[in-house]
């Protein structure tokens, strides 16, 4: 009933579509999703406009549908970036649909080029089930090539029950000395998941200009349990949410993740 429930909001991919013309990162996905949870190690990375446009670019390029959500809308950040909001946030969705009940007009927003969205304006967050969160992600990955789920930091409420069902997970965090020496301090506790459910990066985005650490450092820190390092220059368009054209160096930095993203996944 759940499955039914919500596919009667949510059109499977069957229907493909032409890629929309402009700069390619190799963001080009297929149904069934894959489903990335952006998840920062430290706040002031930009870890919610990432998210948008990573998603927004993939749905350019992709011929399935792209949905971008988060679980939560404590701030209202990700409906900012779009200028607009569906009516529910995933983790409501995913209650209506876990009772069998029909999920409301404006449960998804439409936005251009075949990008989908669940993120509703600021409200009062709890903490969903995680069965519900998990069985509403099961559908949105049978019916969009990609899934970008924005988590924003570690103790935002069901962070856990999205990194369990992620098949890639971005943890970002500033490229500075402050953030570095907290991310290594969150994995020495060992309060991530357990590693090897899903593919994992650190996305490591130098917000100011000349404000970087040491690249070796982070690569030292990505070597304890991570698949990847992914630098992200300093670009206005990261800090502003804007374009990316050709000539951008955030072009360069979605390429990399676009690689990551297309290798293989774990076996969950």
């Amino acid at each position: 009933m759940a499955a039914t429930a919500l596919s009667l909001r949510l059109p499977l991919a069957g229907t493909r579509r032409a890629p929309v013309p402009g700069p390619v990162c190799g963001l080009a996905f297929q149904a069934p999703a894959t489903v990335v949870a952006v998840c920062g190690l430290a706040g002031g990375a930009g870890t919610t406009t990432l998210a948008w446009l990573l998603a927004r670019q993939a749905a350019r390029e992709s011929t399935a549908p792209v949905l971008v959500c988060e679980p939560e809308a404590i701030g209202g950040g990700l409906a900012d970036r779009a200028g607009c909001a569906s009516t529910t946030a995933l983790g409501e969705l995913g209650e209506l649909v876990d009772a069998g009940q029909r999920p409301p007009a404006g449960a998804f927003a439409a936005l251009p080029d075949g990008l989908r969205m669940i993120a509703a304006g600021p409200r009062q967050a709890h903490a969903p089930p995680a069965g519900a969160l998990a069985r509403v992600l099961s559908d949105a990955r049978a019916a969009h090539g990609l899934v970008v789920c924005d988590c924003r930091t570690l103790d935002h409420p069901a962070v856990d029950a999205i990194l369990a069902q992620a098949t890639h997970v971005l943890w970002t965090l500033p490229a500075t000395a402050g953030a570095l020496a907290q991310a290594r301090a969150i994995i020495a506790a060992d309060s991530l998941p357990a590693a090897g459910r899903a593919r994992e990066a650190l996305v490591a985005v130098a917000t100011h200009r000349g404000a970087c650490t040491n690249v070796r450092d982070l690569r030292a820190l990505a070597a304890t349990r991570l698949d990847r390092l992914v630098l992200v220059p300093h670009t206005p368009e990261l800090a502003a949410g804007g374009e990316t054209d050709r000539r951008s160096r955030l072009t360069g930095a979605l390429t990399q993740l676009a690689t990551f993203l297309r290798g293989p996944q774990s076996q969950r």
